[in-house]
């Protein structure tokens, strides 16, 4: 009867036992199934950011992609995944790069650690060849080592900066080397740098520049305060005409250019200076001449008849018009031959002396409005004006009463 009762004890805490193993197993198959789930959810997330990145994802191993997402197959030019996944790796890489690629891979696996991110120069199904950023990181797939690459395509961005580098390059040659001041200063007239022109014209070297204001080299500072107004309103000016001072204080005439720019993220202004000073003398000269010339022309006593080669007349004086008893348009209209006499045979040698030699002087008989003769001493040049045109010039001196008195 004891023994039955033991057997009884036993088999009550054998049963015990299994019930609380049951409760356990029971447990632990609750948390392997929330385990689970939670694993299934980080594999959809993980998958949901690999197929909507916009970086091209890859795992190789043995030295073949063992997977791709969409936008790799996008930057590889293929339609699908399924066409880079199986293929070579260095199929993709470019030929300059592969020796770099296939170490780099060996590291990451030797070394077990992330490695760090770099350009690389890969090659698009249809063979052209992309620029691409890479980074990667060691990992097991599949229970075989493998690498993990983020691969961005930077073709455009390269182009872009390379663009932007060249227009830098242009911008810096046209600085250096233009015959043009020019200067970027900040918008209270403080000077970041000049051109060697700009140091040629004003005497100043730049970093004497950046001990003044530019304010100091403004002959009359009532200009320059038109002159930022100007700049206010419209962002800059054209060939805005200004006497500035240069190092030794002589004033000179110049033509600004002024523009605000963004350089760096900073607000300032660029201004090209062009000296004029010696062109507002030659100016000057050429308006003195032009004054002495109206005036011998308007003045003179002879008469004077602007030409063309072949006669036409384009300009005439006051002492012609009352030479030939014509008005000034009279004249232009009829030309030279209504104001020779044609018969004169004198006339066609003077004209051939003038042509063989560039000027001639001859007497021939002119025809007055009234059909009086006279002789006159006529004397013609021939010359270029200014738009390259040949002209020629008559100077005409009635010599009847010198002929009077001779006889």
């Amino acid at each position: 009867m004891r023994a039955i009762n033991k057997s009884k004890e036993q088999l009550t805490s054998e049963i015990k036992h299994l019930r609380q193993r049951i409760a356990e197993l029971e447990a632990l198959g609750s948390e392997r199934k929330a385990v689970e789930d939670a694993l299934r959810k980080s594999e959809e997330k993980y998958r949901t950011v690999v197929e909507i990145s916009p970086d091209g994802i890859a795992i190789a191993a043995n030295g073949r992609h063992v997977f791709a997402n969409k936008s790799l197959a996008r930057i590889f030019g293929v339609s699908s995944p399924e066409e880079v996944v199986g293929n070579p790796i260095m199929d993709h890489i470019h030929p300059d790069y592969r020796k770099i690629a296939k170490e780099r891979m060996e590291q990451l696996i030797k070394r077990g650690k992330a490695a760090p991110l770099i350009e690389e120069k890969m090659i698009r199904a249809d063979g052209t060849a992309i620029d691409t950023e890479v980074a990667a990181a060691p990992l097991k797939y599949e229970g075989k080592d493998a690498v993990l690459a983020v691969i961005r395509d930077i073709t455009e961005r390269k182009k872009v900066e390379e663009a932007r580098r060249e227009s830098e390059e242009r911008y810096r040659n046209i600085f250096e080397k233009s015959p043009l001041g020019i200067g970027i200063s900040s918008l209270d007239g403080k000077v970041v740098t000049c051109n060697k022109a700009m140091e040629a014209i004003t005497g100043y070297t730049v970093e004497e520049f950046k001990k003044i204001n530019l304010a100091d080299i403004y002959e009359d500072k009532t200009a320059r305060e038109a002159l930022l107004v100007a700049i206010r309103l419209d962002g800059g000016v054209v060939n805005f005409p200004i006497r500035l001072k240069r190092q030794d204080g002589t004033v000179y005439n110049s033509l600004l250019t002024i523009s605000r720019i963004n350089l760096g993220g900073k607000e300032l202004v660029q201004t090209i200076c062009q000296d004029i000073t010696e062109r507002k003398q030659v100016e000057g000269a050429l308006r003195e001449s032009e004054m002495r010339y109206r005036s011998l022309f308007e003045n003179s006593q002879d008469a004077i008849l602007l030409t063309a080669p072949d006669g036409s007349i384009f300009d005439v004086n006051p002492a012609a018009c009352q030479m030939f008893g014509r008005t000034a348009e009279e004249i232009k209209q009829i030309g030279r031959n209504g104001l020779v006499d044609p018969t004169d045979p004198r006339l066609l040698s003077a004209l051939e002396e003038r042509s063989r030699k560039g000027k001639a002087r001859a007497e021939v008989t002119m025809i007055r409005k009234d059909g009086t003769k006279f002789p006159a001493d006529v004397t013609s040049t021939i010359f270029t004006d200014e738009q390259g045109r040949q002209r020629t010039s008559m100077i005409i001196r009635d010599i009847t009463e010198s002929r009077r008195i001779a006889r």
